[in-house]
């Protein structure tokens, strides 16, 4: 596979023009969403990162909690960015960033010219996808770069962003309930009357014997 060329071809994508709920404390406002829905669910870890993707000073924010997962591909991260000296959530759908904190490579991608995330989704002992999310606006896009070989020819490549000298990223580990509690939060768990799996707020609720997270 030819890294840069399927790079190149995302290069011209143009931002998409969404919509956005301002939020002034991006944990605050994803505790009070979700956090009882959590605690039901038994999660007990609440994982947040910060980094500033759109070069303004102030650090994006991805909060993620360690059940969370989407199979192999990693944890599902809530993004909150940095507008205009507030924070704005950004819209989730198929491409919301999803990666293990042990297992990505964030960091500045030449191809793009900004700061991106590479992930590596295995599909079996020899290869697998190799995704990219880029911020485009408030929204991170994510692209799939084609299917890779780290053992084979793609093994620079692979070695380069997630070798052995590839760390993954440093995130803040928090207990879930104490997070809640020192944000004056609720912790009272409580099954909800009704579920309506269909909806965001239900995400973190056992849905139909199922868990999304």
């Amino acid at each position: 596979m030819r890294f840069n060329v399927i790079f190149m071809v995302f290069l011209f994508a143009l931002p998409m023009s969404v919509k956005a709920e301002v939020v002034t404390d991006p944990l605050k406002y994803y505790l009070t969403r979700f956090g009882a829905a959590m605690l039901l669910n038994n999660t007990k870890k609440l994982m947040r990162y910060e980094k500033d993707f759109n070069n303004d000073g102030i650090p994006e924010i991805f909060i993620t909690t360690e059940k969370r997962v989407n199979h192999r591909e990693g944890n599902v991260w809530s993004v909150y960015i940095s507008e205009n000296g507030h924070y704005v959530e950004s819209p989730g759908g198929t491409d919301v960033p999803t990666f293990f904190p042990d297992g990505v490579y964030i960091g500045y991608l030449p191809e793009y010219g900004q700061i991106g995330i590479l992930n590596y989704f295995p599909g079996s002992a020899r290869d697998g996808s190799l995704l990219a999310y880029t911020l485009q606006g408030i929204k991170f896009v994510k692209h799939n770069l084609g299917t890779i070989y780290p053992s084979g020819g793609d093994k620079a490549l692979f070695k380069k962003y997630f070798g052995d000298d590839a760390k993954g990223i440093d995130v803040i580990n928090e207990d879930l309930e104490s997070a809640m509690k020192s944000l004056g939060l609720s912790t009272e768990v409580k099954m909800p009357k009704k579920l309506d799996c269909g909806k965001e707020e239900m995400e973190f609720y056992p849905c139909k014997g199922q868990v999304r997270h």
